[in-house]
């Protein structure tokens, strides 16, 4: 997150740095990205960047943070949603993003997302159980339709519909699907997953 240096600059100013990061972010993969491009969109040098975010990772957390807020509040005040109705929820807040100001870095993190390999995102999941993040999503997750898991069967159930939902958010987002049709193959993809394939 950024350094108190940051939150004491006046809102013109922080607004500066972070636009810049966002036309950044949003046109190149993360790989790709330069501080020093940053610095300069944004009217600083390079070591005055590092004066409000420690690196290339502080400024993207920051960003991710800023674009996930929003739908962190809406499902906050929904009624508890158990994993299959919170990446359904995902789904559709986030492809209310098309056409907007912010489509671009959304599908620009849903790609960097889906270039992370698989190890890496559980990492970070099980870095954010020990954070807020992870705190505000808990506390609307109802699991009571599920049968009994382990936290790891959790987490690897979160990670198989939240694959199932960016795939489909993006494909969605390039223009390739209707909202309506990327919404129904997510929700036969989700019933299949919930109810199995085998004939019991």
């Amino acid at each position: 997150m950024p350094t108190q240096a940051f939150y004491e600059l006046d809102e013109t100013r922080q607004q500066s740095l972070v636009e810049a990061a966002i036309q950044e972010f949003a046109n190149l993969p993360y790989d790709k990205v330069s501080m020093f491009k940053i610095a300069q969109n944004a009217g600083v040098s390079r070591s005055g960047l590092y004066y409000y975010f420690k690196d290339k990772a502080d400024i993207y957390r920051y960003l991710t943070d800023q674009l996930y807020k929003p739908f962190l509040k809406h499902i906050q005040s929904k009624q508890r949603l158990d994993p299959f109705a919170l990446s359904r929820d995902f789904f559709i807040f986030f492809a209310s993003y098309q056409r907007t100001e912010r489509e671009a870095l959304l599908k620009q993190m849903l790609y960097n997302t889906r270039a992370m390999d698989m190890e890496a995102i559980i990492s970070h999941l099980h870095a954010m159980r020990s954070g807020k993040e992870f705190e505000d999503m808990a506390s609307v997750i109802d699991l009571s339709s599920l049968k009994p898991i382990s936290n790891n069967e959790l987490m690897g159930l979160f990670i198989l519909l939240q694959t199932v939902a960016v795939r489909l958010l993006l494909i969605h987002l390039d223009g390739k699907s209707t909202f309506d049709s990327a919404l129904e193959q997510l929700d036969r993809t989700f019933d299949l997953l919930r109810y199995g394939f085998i004939e019991r």
